[in-house]
């Protein structure tokens, strides 16, 4: 993850796209993207499932949704929602 914030901090672009809210590296190429004055733009793959999660896994998850995704999201110019019921709860993540 933190191999990704370097590799975008030595190179030029004029956009970084993420994938999948949740995930930590949506938050070191949303650091890497401000720090570099580059357009961010986001799309969430519908991540907010009732699927089956460890213990571990809810922990991480309530970790990450409330911490690093949030502030990645908040840092995108455009954030781009696969499904129509995910528009209220990106509203909502400020």
């Amino acid at each position: 993850m933190a191999k990704c914030f370097f590799k975008l901090l030595k190179k030029d672009f004029d956009i970084i796209h993420t994938h999948v809210y949740g995930h930590p590296h949506i938050f070191f190429a949303h650091l890497a993207g401000k720090l570099k004055n580059t357009k961010l733009i986001h799309t969430t793959h519908c991540p907010w499932t009732d699927s089956y999660r460890s213990l571990m896994g809810k922990i991480l998850l309530k970790l990450t949704y409330s911490t690093l995704s949030k502030f990645a999201v908040n840092l995108s110019n455009k954030v781009i929602a696969i499904t129509p019921w995910e528009i209220e709860f990106l509203k909502n993540i400020n």
